[in-house]
C-alpha cells in the first residue's frame, strides 16, 4: 500500500483525484438543465437561483450599482439585496465566454455549473498549500483530498450548480491560512492577506469575524512578546485599504460615507481603519514587558471601541440591526444553516463532529502524550486556535461549516499520510509512522482499517442511522408534511422551469403568492412578481407570505390578499401553515371560495405525476378575482 501511495508524489495528481471527476460530472448535466427527465438539475437553494436573477438583471440593464431585486415585494418596489459584485464579475465572465446565440438563462445555469468546480479546485490547491507547511510525505496531498470527498457537509456548498458565495469564501479562507500559518512571515505576504481578507470582506459581511479571529491571533502573538506586531499593522493597513478600495468600487461616490451594516460599507472601512491605527500605536510603542503591553492593548481596545461608537453605535447591535423583528426572530430561526448544531439530533451532530473532534485531538497530543505528536507544539498551538474558532463558529451556527472542514482536512491529512506511508524517511521513529513500519502488509491494513472506518465510514454511518432513526421513531406527521412538502415543490418546479407558468391568466405578470422557499425561482423563470423570498431584507413582505398561510377563513384571506392586489395564488404545504389554513386545505382538493378559480395543469410523466408515490402531493394554483 505504501508503494502504491508513493506513485502519488505530485500534488497535480491528487487534485484530478475530485477535480476531474466534479468537471465530469458538470459536463453530464451540461445539456440537462433546468429539467432532466421530469427532474431539476442543479441546486433548490433559493440563493444561487436570485443571484443568477441578478446578474441577469445587471447583464441586461447594465446598472453597476443597482442591486434591486425587480419584481419582488409586490406591489410595491423590489427591495435591494446587500449581496455584492465580486461573484457576479465571475458568473459574468462565465456567461460571455459562452456563445452569444444560446439564450442567456441557459448560459446563466450553464454558469452555475461551472462556479463550484472553480471554487474546489481553488480550495483544494489552498489545502495542498497548508498541508505541504504540515508534512513533507508526498501522499499528504491524497489524504486531503479523500478527506474533502468523503465529507458530506462539504458539498453543501460545493454542489452541481451552486452559485452562491459560500464556497468562494471557504476557498478564499484556506488560502488565508496558508499565509498566516507559514513559519516566515514578510510584509509582502501581509499585503497579500490583507488582500484576500478584503476580498472576502467585499463578497460577505460575515469575513469581519475571520478577519477579528486572525487579528486576534497576530495580537495574542505580540503579547507574548513575538515580534508580529510590524506584520499586523502591514496587515491591517492592507485589509483597510484594499476595503477602502472595494467600498468605492461597489458603491457610487455619493454613497461612499453612507453607512451600511449588512454589506461592504464605510463602517466596515472605519472598523478596521482603526484596528490598522491601533496595531501600528502598539507596534511604535517603546518596548514594554508583558504586563506593559497587556496594558497598552487594554487601553487601545478601549479607546477604539469608545470611538466606534461615537461614529456608529448601531454596529453594536450586529450586521441585521436593520432587519425587523420578525426577520430575527421568525424568519432566520427557521433557516437550517443559521441554527446552532446542538439544535440536531444527538446521531446527526455526533456524525459531524467527529472529524473536527479527531483533528482537535491530533493538535491537543503535544499536551498530552508527546511522544504521539505529529505536530510540534508551536505549530499545534498555531492550528489548535484556528480550529477552536472555527469549530466554536459551527457549533454556534452550522453554516459555518466551509471554513472548519477544509481545516480539518488539512490538520487530518499528515496523519493519514504517515499511516498509509510509514516507510518514508521523514517519518521513520515518529508517530504514528512507528508503530506499525515495521509490521507486514497486511497486518499494516489491519491496524489502518479501524482509523479508515472512524475517519470516513462512521461520519456516513452515523448520518445514514439518524436518518432511518428519525423515519422509525421520529414525528410521523412531521415526516408526512416534509414528504408533501418535498413533493409539492418538485411539481412546482417542473412547471417553473418546463415555462408551464409563464403566463396564469393570460397575462405574463401577475402578482403570485408562493411559499418564500420558491420565491427565487419564480423570478428566474417566469416574468410574475411576487411577495417575498428568503432574505432577510425581506422581513415585512415575508411575514405577510408567511401570514396568509395561517388564515382559516376564506373571507378573511380574499381581504388580506388584497392588500397587496394579489391576482393569483401557487400553494404547496409550508413549515408556517396550519393544518386548517385556507391554502393548505386548497392543496388537499378543498372546495374553493367563489373568488378563486382553479388552473389546470399537467406535468412530465414521472413517479410524481402518475400517483405512484402515496405521499405526492401537487402544488394547487388559482386565480384570485
Amino acid at each position: 500500500m505504501g508503494a502504491w501511495f508513493q506513485k502519488y508524489r505530485h500534488p497535480l495528481l491528487a487534485l484530478a483525484l475530485i477535480s476531474v471527476t466534479h468537471l465530469l460530472f458538470v459536463l453530464l448535466r451540461w445539456h440537462q438543465v433546468p429539467l432532466h427527465n421530469g427532474v431539476p438539475v442543479g441546486s433548490t437553494d433559493p440563493d444561487p437561483w436570485l443571484r443568477l436573477t441578478l446578474v441577469r438583471d445587471w447583464l441586461t440593464h447594465g446598472d453597476w450599482y443597482d442591486h434591486v431585486v425587480r419584481r419582488s415585494n409586490a406591489p410595491y418596489g423590489g427591495i435591494a439585496n446587500h449581496w455584492t459584485r465580486p461573484l457576479d464579475l465571475v458568473i459574468a465572465l462565465l456567461v460571455k465566454v459562452q456563445p452569444s446565440d444560446v439564450e442567456l438563462n441557459l448560459r446563466l445555469m450553464r454558469a452555475a455549473l461551472l462556479l463550484p468546480w472553480i471554487w474546489m479546485s481553488l480550495m483544494l490547491v489552498g489545502m495542498y498549500r497548508l498541508v505541504r507547511q504540515l508534512s513533507d510525505v508526498p501522499a499528504v496531498y491524497l489524504m486531503a483530498s479523500v478527506l474533502v470527498a468523503a465529507m458530506p457537509i462539504t458539498w453543501n456548498y460545493f454542489g452541481i450548480g451552486n452559485a452562491d458565495h459560500h464556497a468562494p469564501l471557504a476557498a478564499l479562507f484556506i488560502w488565508v491560512l496558508g499565509f498566516i500559518l507559514s513559519p516566515t512571515q514578510t510584509p509582502r505576504r501581509a499585503i497579500l492577506t490583507g488582500l484576500l481578507l478584503a476580498l472576502m470582506l467585499w463578497i460577505s459581511f460575515e469575513a469581519l469575524i475571520l478577519i477579528g479571529i486572525i487579528y486576534a491571533w497576530c495580537g495574542i502573538a505580540w503579547l507574548k512578546g513575538e515580534r508580529t506586531g510590524r506584520i499586523l499593522a502591514i496587515l491591517a493597513t492592507s485589509v483597510t485599504l484594499f476595503a477602502a478600495f472595494a467600498n468605492a468600487i461597489e458603491r457610487p461616490m455619493g454613497e461612499w460615507l453612507m453607512p451600511v451594516y449588512d454589506s461592504i460599507s464605510v463602517v466596515y472601512v472605519v472598523i478596521l481603519g482603526l484596528a490598522a491605527a491601533l496595531a501600528w500605536f502598539l507596534d511604535l510603542a517603546p518596548p514594554l514587558g508583558s504586563r506593559g503591553r497587556v496594558i497598552l492593548a487594554t487601553i487601545g481596545s478601549a479607546v477604539l471601541l469608545i470611538v466606534l461608537h461615537a461614529i456608529y453605535p448601531l454596529v453594536f447591535k450586529g450586521p441585521m440591526v436593520m432587519a425587523t423583528p420578525f426577520a430575527i426572530h421568525e424568519f432566520l430561526p427557521r433557516i437550517t444553516e443559521v441554527q446552532p448544531l446542538y439544535h440536531q439530533l444527538p446521531l446527526a451532530a455526533l456524525a459531524l463532529l467527529i472529524q473536527p473532534l479527531t483533528a482537535l485531538a491530533l493538535c491537543l497530543l503535544p499536551w498530552l502524550t508527546p511522544t504521539r505528536s505529529i505536530y510540534s507544539p508551536s505549530r499545534a498551538l498555531s492550528l489548535l486556535f484556528f480550529l477552536g474558532a472555527t469549530l466554536l463558529l459551527f457549533i454556534a451556527q452550522q453554516r459555518w461549516s466551509y471554513y472548519l472542514y477544509p481545516l480539518t482536512a488539512c490538520i487530518i491529512a499528515p496523519f493519514l499520510a504517515s499511516l498509509f506511508t510509514p516507510e518514508h524517511a521523514s517519518q521513520r521513529g515518529r508517530w504514528p509512522a512507528n508503530t506499525i513500519a515495521h509490521l507486514s502488509a497486511n497486518r499494516q491494513a489491519a491496524h489502518r482499517l479501524p482509523v479508515i472506518l472512524l475517519l470516513l465510514a462512521l461520519p456516513l454511518g452515523l448520518g445514514s442511522l439518524n436518518s432511518y432513526a428519525d423515519s422509525k421513531w421520529g414525528n410521523k406527521e412531521e415526516q408526512l408534511l416534509a414528504k408533501q412538502r418535498e413533493s409539492c415543490y418538485l411539481a412546482a418546479r417542473q412547471l417553473l422551469y418546463g415555462g408551464k407558468l409563464d403566463t396564469l391568466g393570460g397575462k405574463k405578470s401577475v402578482i403570485l403568492l408562493a411559499p418564500t422557499d420558491l420565491g427565487s425561482e419564480i423570478l428566474f423563470f417566469t416574468q410574475h412578481r411576487i411577495i417575498a423570498s428568503n432574505y432577510h431584507r425581506e422581513g415585512d413582505a415575508i411575514e405577510y407570505n408567511w401570514g396568509a398561510d395561517k388564515i382559516t377563513s376564506a373571507n378573511e384571506l380574499h381581504s388580506y390578499l388584497k392588500q397587496r392586489k394579489v391576482e393569483a395564488i401557487l400553494a404547496c404545504p409550508t413549515i408556517s401553515a396550519p393544518k386548517d389554513g385556507v391554502q393548505r386545505l386548497l392543496v388537499f382538493n378543498s372546495k374553493a371560495p367563489p373568488w378563486m378559480q382553479r388552473v389546470r395543469y399537467t406535468l412530465p410523466e414521472t413517479p410524481l405525476s402518475s400517483g405512484d408515490d402515496a405521499s405526492a402531493i401537487l402544488p394547487a394554483i388559482y386565480l384570485v378575482h
